[in-house]
């Protein structure tokens, strides 16, 4: 058994007990976890000062982590990841600050490409990421050939990636704040053969990638969220099954024609998102059979400018080209005055063959039946129905009395049958008046309902709990089970004990 010499560091090690330290004559192997639950590889290093015998264990560690290292440390890092005795690496997450990051990544990088089996973490805080063109030289990705994950957050540094090489074994790669700097492309990197295990890819919140051309057997999910100046996507794809595509071509100068230019084969696609500009004349999205739930640009309730025609008329597009889906996602947008606006919901004139029905409402305190009821009567064959309301709260829970809202009626007093309709959630309810009756008129409407929930917003009073269960008692059939729930930070309680 290992015994500790004398002076401070014996005395940290020993234990009250017979004064052997016990703990270091353990196992490398369960020393290491132990070394793993310390918050940063720099703390595990700091364990040296406990004896000998743990100078050369925590360079065993598997995973690296080093948290709001400055610029300097890249040189730290890169000693660390060079370590002769340390393993085939599982995990290195680094978290740097400042315009330094690019300086200290050059250090340690190179090493990391050579050592990491698992899956790179490095993400960049930017101080004032208003200054973005001091934020020094580009960092150079190098190829990791074994690595199976990469998440790079760069807070708008530059990136460079590598112009020859691959990444075998590479199946998630997350881009986020990325400025693009210079070829290669991103599809060239990410493409067959230079990435042939890709499953995941995402790209969000970045610039300089104004073409995109992806070719890959392997590709499974795929996200371009807020890819700014995108202009030219072309995607060949036979696996993927998912593709979400948002905020990505809106910031293109609409004075150019054919903008924006995407051209998507992808036969096996079946969770689609595209909340973004569409025109089926430059958005060909190839043959779609297999797309099970689809996911449209939002769409205005109300509007007087062509600014809300113009996202109206991107998802009517939109939903033209499908006869059939399982599910469909909506989002209606009230805006908070619609006084002297034209109410648009009758441009919805069809919905494709659904299931179930995802419905957000962005709500300023409007009431939303006549614009729901609207979309419902076209889904007679409805078996799930999910709504979810988003009200700010710095508003009143109802708008002004004499509110075009409320002019339309007719939805209180029509017939609607909803046959199929079993299960019906309905969330972020503030206890408005407009509420209650849309909700009375669902158990109206809906004749065979098994389950309802009716979630509450967080803020809600018990007072207005209380006034919103009476109000909707003896609504339901005896055969329907109504719970109510409160939103409760990221879950919710249930309130019907």
């Amino acid at each position: 058994m290992d015994r500790c010499g004398g002076g401070i560091a014996a005395k940290r090690a020993k234990l009250s007990a017979g004064g052997e330290d016990r703990l270091s004559a353990l196992p490398d192997d369960l020393l290491v976890v132990i070394l793993l639950g310390l918050d940063s590889t720099p703390a595990a290093a700091r364990t040296t000062v406990l004896s000998r015998r743990w100078r050369r264990v925590w360079a065993l560690l598997p995973d690296i982590r080093f948290h709001l290292a400055p610029g300097a440390d890249g040189h730290r890092i890169r000693k660390v990841l060079e370590a002769p005795e340390a393993p085939v690496l599982s995990r290195i997450h680094v978290t740097t600050e400042g315009s330094a990051g690019s300086a200290a990544a050059a250090c340690w990088l190179p090493a990391a490409a050579r050592r990491l089996s698992g899956a790179l973490v490095y993400r960049n805080n930017i101080v004032d990421p208003a200054d973005e063109d001091q934020l020094g030289d580009s960092i150079q990705l190098p190829c990791f050939e074994v690595a199976a994950e990469i998440e790079l957050n760069l807070g708008f540094l530059r990136l460079a990636l590598p112009p020859h090489g691959s990444f075998f074994g590479l199946t998630n790669l997350s881009l986020v704040r990325v400025r693009f700097d210079g070829p290669p492309h991103l599809g060239r990197v990410v493409s067959w053969p230079r990435c042939p295990c890709l499953r995941e890819l995402s790209v969000h919140d970045s610039s300089g990638l104004q073409h995109l051309s992806l070719f890959s057997n392997t590709l499974l999910q795929m996200e371009l969220r807020k890819v700014r100046g995108l202009r030219r996507l072309t995607i060949f794809t036979p696996a993927l099954l998912v593709l979400r595509v948002g905020s990505s071509f809106h910031d293109n100068d609409p004075s150019e024609p054919n903008q924006p230019i995407a051209d998507i084969i992808a036969p096996q696609l079946k969770s689609l998102v595209w909340v973004d500009v569409y025109d089926p004349r430059y958005v060909r999205l190839g043959n779609l059979e297999q797309l099970q739930q689809l996911n449209t640009h939002y769409f205005f309730v109300y509007g007087q400018h062509q600014y809300e025609r113009d996202m109206n008329g991107y998802c009517l597009r939109l939903l033209k080209q499908f006869q059939a889906l399982h599910t469909l996602d909506l989002m209606l947008v009230y805006p908070k005055d619609i006084g002297g606006s034209q109410y648009m919901m009758g441009d919805i004139a069809m919905l494709p063959q659904i299931k179930s029905l995802n419905l957000s409402i962005i709500n300023k305190a409007h009431d939303f039946g006549a614009s729901s009821f609207h979309l419902l009567r076209m889904c007679t064959g409805l078996t799930n129905l999910f709504l979810m309301v988003f009200t700010d709260s710095n508003l009143e829970s109802t708008c002004p009395s004499g509110c075009i809202c409320d002019q339309s009626t007719s939805w209180k007093t029509e017939d609607l049958v909803l046959n199929h309709l079993e299960y019906v959630v309905v969330g972020n309810l503030q206890g408005a008046e407009y509420e209650v009756t849309f909700v009375k008129q669902l158990f109206k409407w809906a004749r065979v309902l098994k389950r309802v929930g009716i979630i509450f917003t967080s803020k809600i009073s018990e007072s207005k709990v209380k006034w919103f269960r009476q109000a909707i008692a003896g609504s339901s059939r005896p055969e329907t089970c109504v719970e109510s729930f409160i939103h409760h930070g990221a879950g919710k309680r249930s309130i019907d004990k």
